[in-house]
Parts: C-alpha cells; sequence; structure tokens
C-alpha cells in the first residue's frame, strides 16, 4: 500500500480510535470490566478496512460474525460452507453495485484495473476482496490485544514505553516477534524431495509452517527469545507479514493501525490493568490465527 493512500486513512484511523475509546470509556465508567477486544480491538480494524474496501458500515457487525465463525475450528464443515456461500453472495453483490457505480475505494479500483489490457475478471475481484477484507481485520485484532497482553504484563517495560525512552514501533516489532498473529500458515506443498537438518520431507508432502517458533529462533534472538522484550535489538527482524515478494500488502496498514491505536489506548487509560490473571484469558480455538476470546480489563488503578 502506497504512502500517499496511508496518509489518506490516517485522519480516519484516528477518529475511529477516539469514537471507539470514549465508548470503553463509558463501559467502564463506574469501575465496570471491559471486554477490550469487543469495544476496541475487534471493531477498529473492521471499520478500517471496510472504508478502504468501501463495504457498507452496517454490514461490519455481519461480517465480523461471519469470519468468528469461519476461522473456528469449532465450526462444523456444514455451517461453514453455509457461511462461505453467504461471504460469496454478498461479495459478488458488492462488486456488481460497484461496477455499476464506481466509487473512490479499492473494490472500484480492482474493478477498473487494467494491467496490460486484461481487466480482472469478477471471480478474481471478489476473491481479492474476501481475502483482503478477512486478512485486513483479524491480523490487526491480534497485533493490538497482544501488544496490550504483554505491556500489561510487563510493567516496567510499560513505563519506558509510556515515559518516551522507547518508541511504539518497538513494541509493534517485538510483539510480531514475540507473539505474531498468525500462528500456523496452511498449507504449502514440497514440489522435490527437501533435505533438512537430516530430514527429508517428500515430494508431495504438505508443510505447515510455524511462524510464531520462527519468532523465537534463539540463534537470531538470543537464549531469551521467549521472552517479550522492547528493548531487544533484533525484534525487527521478523516475518510476521512474509517475505520478500510475498509479503502480506497490508503490512504497513496493520502498523499503522496498531501504531495509532496502542499509544491513544494507553494516553487516555494509563493506568488500565488486566481484570483476571493472564494465564486465566482463554485463547480462540483457531489453528491459523494467534487470538484471544476476550481480553478483560479496568480502566484504572482504583477499580
Amino acid at each position: 500500500m502506497s504512502r500517499r493512500r496511508l496518509d489518506e486513512l490516517r485522519p480516519s484511523i484516528e477518529r475511529y480510535t477516539a469514537e471507539l475509546l470514549d465508548a470503553v470509556a463509558e463501559a467502564g465508567r463506574d469501575g465496570e470490566i471491559v471486554d477490550l477486544k469487543t469495544a476496541f480491538a475487534y471493531p477498529l480494524p473492521m471499520q478500517v478496512v471496510s472504508r478502504l474496501m468501501g463495504v457498507d458500515r452496517a454490514d461490519q457487525p455481519m461480517l465480523l460474525s461471519s469470519y468468528k465463525a469461519f476461522f473456528s475450528v469449532l465450526t462444523p464443515h456444514e455451517d461453514r460452507l453455509r457461511i462461505m456461500a453467504e461471504l460469496d453472495e454478498y461479495y459478488v453483490d458488492l462488486v456488481r453495485k460497484k461496477a455499476a457505480e464506481p466509487t473512490d475505494d479499492l473494490t472500484s479500483g480492482l474493478i477498473l484495473a487494467d494491467a496490460g489490457g486484461q481487466p480482472l475478471t469478477e471471480e478474481e475481484v471478489v476473491g481479492n476482496l474476501k481475502a483482503l477484507v478477512a486478512a485486513g481485520h483479524e491480523t490487526t485484532v491480534s497485533l493490538i490485544l497482544s501488544a496490550v497482553r504483554a505491556l500489561l504484563s510487563n510493567p516496567v517495560q510499560l513505563a519506558d514505553v509510556l515515559s518516551g525512552k522507547v518508541p511504539w514501533e518497538a513494541v509493534i516489532e517485538e510483539t510480531l516477534r514475540w507473539d505474531g498473529p498468525v500462528s500456523h500458515l496452511l498449507m504449502r506443498f514440497a514440489i522435490e524431495d527437501i533435505e533438512l537438518d537430516g530430514f527429508t520431507i517428500p515430494k508431495g508432502d504438505g508443510v505447515v509452517i510455524s511462524y510464531r517458533a520462527i519468532g523465537r529462533d534463539r540463534e537470531i534472538h538470543g537464549a531469551d527469545a521467549d521472552v517479550f522484550d522492547v528493548h531487544r535489538g533484533t525484534a525487527q527482524r521478523n516475518i510476521s507479514f512474509g517475505y520478500g515478494p510475498h509479503i502480506c500488502p497490508g503490512a504497513a496498514l496493520a502498523r499503522l493501525e496498531a501504531g495509532i491505536a496502542l499509544p491513544a489506548l494507553f494516553a487516555r487509560f494509563p493506568d488500565l490493568r488486566l481484570a483476571v490473571p493472564l494465564g486465566e484469558i482463554p485463547n480462540l480455538p483457531v489453528l491459523t490465527q494467534n487470538d484471544v476470546a476476550s481480553l478483560p480489563v479496568y480502566l484504572s488503578a482504583g477499580d
């Protein structure tokens, strides 16, 4: 994504963030526990990617619910097929509306694109749209929540960040390395026999790539690679968004969203704290994503 497009999106992201933090403040006004995922981290990226892609704001709750069920390993196969069919129908309808009346959004841009004289087919536009909306919100939710969990569990490091001793960019990169949004990448297949440390992956076999394990490589990050440390000098050596020609096209946008959301959250609620022990925060039953079911917090020290 271009720097110009990111600069255009920044005011909207800042506005969405402020609106959601107002709602968070209201929810925790009387010392109530607030689920930071539901109230803040979950809706923010969907609002951003919806604006980018031209998705109606009224459709966001439906999309959030559909993707939540789609990614869960507990969703029965027949329900997953139904969800996929419903999303296909929704996106086909959206693409046809944009084709008839293009607007200033990425979906219209995909429809009007003409690379080498060959425009994208409707199926190709729909496929790109589905992937971009899914990846454009789910991973950023995880990034924001993982950073908050890590900081609230490490008060000395949080103090260094809030004092300006450590930049927020370091927090984001260390979070991506230590507890990134994507746990495992499914599925890649060996096109030939691969020799790896004395082990052979036979041609045709499926391979599951663990991004989390790569981020904790002790040869790269040291003996304490399993420890969250915003002072770590190698934090930027992560591949949470992929690498080379296959790097995620939304990487810069995700970093921008986290770079706006996290400072704003802690500036608004500097005494934010977990409402339950860290070990009691349940992970969602999702194979590919690193995500929690909820993140209950108190907004002030006295709650």
